[in-house]
This record gives C-alpha cells, structure tokens and sequence, in this order.
C-alpha cells in the first residue's frame, strides 16, 4: 500500500492538471477582490461596510468553488483515468496487486490532490484580504468554513473516480460523472428548491425537513452555503447552514460504492 501511495503522489506532483490548476484557479477569488475592492475599503457607503470583514471571506475565499466542483472530474479523469488508458491498472492487478489497497491508493491520493487545491485557493485570497484590509483576530469563522469545504471537495472526488471505475473508460466517465453531478444539481435546484421558494405554504415541514437534508448531501449544492451564503438563506428562509457531516455521508456511500464495483470489474 505504501509502495502503491508513493508512486500516485509521485504522479500527482509531476502531472501538469495538477499544478495548472493549483496556481490558475485562486485567481478566481482574486478577481472577486479586485472587483469589490472599493467595498471592501470602505468605500461604498451604500454597501453599509466599514471594510473587508471575516463575514466576507464566502465571496472572497470561496468563491473557486463553483468551477472547482467540475474541474475536478478533468483532475480525476487526468489522474485515474490514465491507468486505464494505459493499461497500467490492468498490469498492476496481474503483477498481483489487491484491488483493495489499489482502490485506496488511487482515492487517497485523489482525494489528497483535490483539498491541496482547495486550500491553497483558500488561503491565497485570506492572506491577501488580511494584508489589504486588516484581520480582526478571529479564526473561527474562516477555520469553521475551510473545514465545511472539505467533505464536499472529498465526496466529489470520490464520486468522479466511482464513474470512472464504472465505465473502465477515462472519457466515458468523466462524462458521466459530468453530466450526473450538473444534472442532479440543477433538478434539485429548479424543481425542488423552487417549489420551496414559491410556493412555500404548499411545502409541509417534514418536506422542507427532506428537501433540506438532500440539499446538504449533494456536494455542488452544499458549497453554495460557504461561497453565496446570504442568497442561499434567503431563498431557504434559514439563518444557519446544514451541517457538512451531510457530505461525510455522502463520501462515505461514493467510497463504499466505488470499492464494490472496483472488485466487480473484469480488468484482465
């Protein structure tokens, strides 16, 4: 296993997708603060801020979020999906490899390569936001949502490699992982969440308990709590977002699931 993890991390860090999106997608939050720059000043009075504030770090360290979602069914098909395009997976499991311990090899270096981005996408806007306008001493706002994003990150990667393993094609998964995650989310988000939204009085309580717990499993929906908080409040009528424990379920079905139709396939 050990030997497995080493060679994959190797991998990781000499593959381009790996280190193009580590340094290009940040600019995604440093747009954002270019862009409010005035607001977060203090310059805007109509924005009622005095300056940039910890309750901003959604907008500004978050935002990558909404694109890393699907950039890493590209990370995935790039990582995963080269052993099968190869054939190096097929001759891993002739040289005698467990399916088990490859399966995890191949999760927890993908997982691995999927929060590294994340949080270096984080820190880079926080370091600049606190450089810029000042830091109030308070880490348990930005600390609370760094840990919030990395179930979901986690979860979707879990599932991409899930879709992957179920077509035995790198292009045919990433398809499918692609369009399932896109459309699972905006049926959710149009059929569900609209119904919600407009005609609340026809929604019972126990239905908006439901719709609410599916909100919190699907991970491109959940991350929509840290980057667009105040919208995403308003629409539900709530002032906490659920907890990510929902994603940890999530993750924890995508790997079991994934392990099972691993053993499954016929590679040789």
């Amino acid at each position: 296993m050990i030997k497995l993890l080493r060679a994959n991390f190797f991998k990781l860090f000499c593959s381009w997708s790996f280190w193009l999106t580590l340094f290009i997608l940040p600019f995604i939050n440093i747009f954002v603060i270019i862009n409010g720059d005035r607001t977060y000043k203090g310059l805007e009075p109509r924005s009622g801020l005095d300056r940039w504030n910890l309750g901003m770090c959604g907008e500004t360290c978050f935002s990558h979020l909404m694109f890393l979602t699907y950039i890493i069914v590209l990370l995935m098909g790039m990582f995963i999906g080269d052993e099968y395009a190869s054939g190096a997976l097929r001759n891993k499991i002739i040289a005698g490899y467990s399916r088990t311990k490859l399966y995890f090899s191949y999760l927890i270096a993908g997982v691995c390569e999927s929060l590294i981005i994340d949080l270096f996408c984080i820190a880079v806007p926080f370091i600049v936001c606190c450089a810029k306008y000042g830091f109030d001493g308070d880490w348990g706002t930005p600390g609370l949502m760094t840990v919030s994003s990395l179930p979901p990150v986690a979860a979707l990667t879990a599932f991409t490699i899930l879709c992957i393993i179920f077509a035995g094609d790198r292009t045919s998964g990433m398809v499918i992982a692609f369009l399932t995650d896109l459309v699972m989310y905006y049926f959710f988000d149009w059929f569900f969440l609209s119904k919600l939204i407009n005609e609340p009085e026809k929604v019972s309580a126990a239905q908006k308990k439901l719709y609410l717990i599916i909100d919190a499993l699907l991970p491109s929906s959940f991350v929509e709590w840290l980057y667009a908080f105040g919208m995403k409040a308003h629409d539900l009528n709530m002032t906490h977002a659920p907890k990510c424990g929902w994603c940890c379920i999530t993750l924890a079905v995508m790997t079991a699931a994934g392990l099972m139709q691993f053993r499954k396939n016929d590679l040789k």
